[in-house]
């Protein structure tokens, strides 16, 4: 590895990597864990800052301008840091300063360590899904948080908005279980918000079929029948939702509807 004390790359370095990349993308993740000593962001913010900003869709370095607090998003203190590891560069226009990478040569090395470090987070990601199930059979509540906890901190790093949607959806399953009622739903609500900014229906959907049975047994009927509804409105087909709106309408004593309802459930659902 290069020298933690270095803030430059000399002909030596890269005679020891082979690989002149490896040195640059090994000077590129030391000059990011300096930056990121003490600061208020993440390390995923930093590096989709410089995959978004620094290199344009082109491939190309780009250029990204100083206002007082920051430099696209990025607080001032944590791009001086970058500047004085001479990763990026200064350059004045029209009395303004702007910032590009130091070189052409960061480009490659960048984009093959932001896909390294999105790799490992996405495993990681996978083993503590695994773990919170494994938890919650065994009746491991505080453990399943825990990790619950861990995966909500590495999506929200990656910005991965199903992974934290998972997240909620298993904090939801976990409060439900301790009898934490308000929690639950709570975390349902919020489990749904972000598998719909995913995108993933069937996320969503489970979601709110889950909810729905929540506040069925919480005997809030009216909002049963909501959330029935709005799974409905995800997926007309699925039998479930129809199912659970009957339900949640029958004992609100809205008769007629319910057994629309349970007629359609029974009507979708397969022989």
């Amino acid at each position: 590895r290069i020298p933690p004390d270095s803030t430059e790359i000399t002909m030596n370095d890269l005679k020891a990597f082979g690989n002149p990349n490896d040195a640059l993308q090994s000077f590129y993740e030391r000059a990011i864990a300096l930056a990121l000593a003490g600061a208020t962001i993440t390390e995923g913010q930093l590096r989709s800052w410089f995959k978004n900003q620094l290199v344009t869709p082109a491939g190309t370095r780009g250029l990204v301008f100083r206002d007082r607090d920051t430099v696209g998003g990025i607080p001032n203190n944590v791009v001086d840091v970058l500047e004085s590891q001479h990763l990026i560069r200064p350059e004045i226009r029209s009395g303004s300063r702007w910032y590009e990478l130091a070189h052409d040569r960061f480009l490659e090395p960048i984009s093959s360590s932001n896909k390294k470090w999105r790799e490992e987070k996405f495993s990681s990601l996978a083993s503590q899904s695994v773990d919170i199930q494994r938890n919650i059979r065994d009746g491991m509540y505080a453990d399943a948080l825990s990790s619950c906890n861990a995966l909500f901190s590495i999506s929200k790093d990656v910005e991965y908005p199903y992974g934290i949607a998972l997240a909620f959806a298993y904090r939801g399953d976990i409060c439900w279980k301790q009898g934490q009622s308000e929690q639950a739903t709570d975390a349902y609500i919020e489990a749904v918000k972000n598998a719909k900014v995913s995108g993933d229906r069937d996320l969503a959907l489970s979601v709110l079929l889950t909810l729905s049975a929540v506040w069925f047994n919480l005997e809030k009927f009216e909002d049963a029948a909501t959330t029935a509804s709005d799974a409905i409105a995800l997926a007309p087909r699925n039998p479930g939702g129809h199912r659970q709106r009957a339900a949640a309408c029958w004992y609100s004593e809205r008769y007629e509807e319910a057994l629309r309802d349970y007629s359609l459930s029974i009507d979708l659902s397969p022989l």
